[in-house]
């Protein structure tokens, strides 16, 4: 064979061959020509089709409206984009004007089923991209979470956490439909996963879910099912959520605190109720021209909403009395309209209310400030932890300044004194044969306020931090000394 690749002949046969292979001479260079000005315009196509994807998906916007018509005002956003590039691209313009409209069974790369093949394929790429960089890593945590979709379909979000150098980087992974609301089942979903896209579970040096029973249980849970399969993917629950939780369990540590955040809820229904309303309020707020907040709706998982919530009624509390005053005496309404608004006025004109509006807010802004640190992406364990015994801290002390928010609250209010409330009775039953009267001890108003409203909020706001707070100590005690290597030989 060596020999024969050095003969006269077969170099002659070789150098005809590429002559031969040259578009031009050739007897369809033609329709060569054509083939690759096809191929251009196509890609070219399809690169303005991409950047519109691209664009849209970044901003987190919808792709589709309520037709596929160029030309259309419902056409969506994805359509709409390209109609905005075609008035400044000739080219785009030139490939609507001639191919648009076609309906089925035409070219043109417009359609949503192009769109969707765009997207798989794009998300295909990004998702390789990002498990090639983990195994590069190695080492990893992850982070499962499940809500329903918009379809009511439940939907398990898998977050990986990995090392790029120096820098910890957090990338969304997939989504797992329907894959069941037991332990089991979520951990046997989230194995199955990474054993399909070749990432070894042995390499999982930790997981952090939230406090669910399914997913945090010490026997069922995701996380203790994950441990058997891997003794160092140690669980830390969410910080976030564990704090949403303590400020969750204090809100319904007693009767009067649920009472309370009903009525900073009920502020802003009944501001909000009717454009009158609100206008009425606008006015009164920004009659001395300063900055002002409007009531804010309340969220059962966003606490910063609540925090919102008791700045806006501690700023504007005189001037949110007088419009609830002046719309209950407002004789041009209905009877009913003004009852809401009477029974408001009358809880805001009380002592308990004002009390309770100084503490939480403080309270809730403090939580606020925490909440928002632990999120912050360069957030390590040991600030968590320093985050978390501050806010106890903080709190611990609030106990001691009960005499401090009562004169405050009694300014606020304008009374000194607390409302006399309706006790119920205790039935007890007595010995036929015993002549004594069993007497019930009653507190004073002010001591009943402390014992039954106060310190039970401080209590367990104070317990449930500390059990938090007692899960995240263990780890940060066993890696804190990462901190301190330069010291350590």
């Amino acid at each position: 064979m060596s020999e024969h690749e050095t003969t006269k002949n077969h170099l002659e046969a070789i150098a005809i061959l590429a002559k031969r292979g040259m578009i031009k001479g050739r007897i369809d260079v033609d329709l060569e020509k054509k083939q690759a000005e096809e191929s251009q315009y196509w890609r070219n196509v399809l690169r303005r089709v991409i950047s519109t994807i691209k664009f849209l998906a970044e901003c987190g916007l919808a792709f589709r409206g309520d037709n596929e018509l160029i030309g259309s005002s419902s056409n969506g956003n994805l359509l709409g984009i390209r109609e905005l590039l075609a008035e400044y691209d000739p080219f785009l313009a030139t490939h609507l004007k001639e191919r648009a409209n076609k309906g089925s069974g035409h070219v043109n790369y417009l359609s949503s089923t192009i769109c969707e093949q765009i997207i798989a394929l794009m998300g295909e790429k990004l998702l390789n991209e990002i498990l090639e960089r983990v195994k590069k890593s190695k080492y990893y945590s992850v982070s499962v979470d499940s809500t329903p979709d918009e379809a009511h379909i439940d939907q398990l979000t898998i977050i990986i956490r990995y090392m790029e150098g120096c820098t910890p980087r957090e990338r969304f992974l997939t989504f797992l439909p329907n894959c069941g609301h037991s332990g089991s089942a979520l951990a046997n979903a989230l194995l199955n996963f990474l054993e399909v896209h070749g990432i070894d579970i042995s390499d999982c040096r930790g997981q952090s879910y939230d406090n669910a029973a399914n997913m945090a249980g010490k026997y069922k849970g995701m996380q203790a099912l994950s441990i058997e399969k891997n003794l160092l993917a140690i669980f830390v629950a969410c910080c976030g959520h564990s704090l949403n939780l303590v400020g969750k369990a204090a809100a319904n540590s007693c009767a009067f605190a649920v009472h309370f955040i009903n009525f900073v809820q009920n502020i802003y229904t009944v501001f909000t109720a009717t454009p009158e309303r609100y206008a009425i309020l606008v006015a009164k707020l920004s009659k001395d021209g300063s900055q002002f907040h409007v009531p804010k709706n309340l969220s059962d998982t966003r606490w910063s909403c609540r925090a919102d919530a008791t700045k806006a009624l501690i700023n504007s509390y005189d001037k949110l009395r007088e419009t609830l005053d002046e719309i209950r005496q407002d004789d041009e309404q209905k009877d009913i309209v003004r009852i809401e608004p009477k029974r408001l006025f009358q809880k805001m004109c009380s002592l308990e209310i004002a009390f309770y509006t100084l503490f939480w807010n403080d309270i809730l802004e403090s939580f606020n400030a925490t909440n928002k640190l632990l999120q912050y992406p360069t957030m390590v364990l040991h600030v968590a932890v320093a985050a978390l015994k501050s806010l106890r801290s903080f709190v611990e002390s609030k106990r001691d300044k009960f005499e401090e928010y009562e004169k405050l609250a009694q300014k606020l209010s304008d009374l000194e004194d607390y409302s006399q409330s309706r006790t119920r009775k205790r039935n007890i039953r007595l010995d036929p044969m015993d002549s004594s009267q069993a007497t019930e001890t009653q507190l004073p108003l002010r001591d009943k306020f402390r014992v039954e409203n106060f310190n039970p909020v401080i209590d367990r706001l104070y317990s449930a931090l500390t059990d938090r707070l007692r899960a995240y100590e263990m780890a940060c005690e066993r890696f804190d000394f990462f901190n301190h290597l330069d010291e350590l030989n």
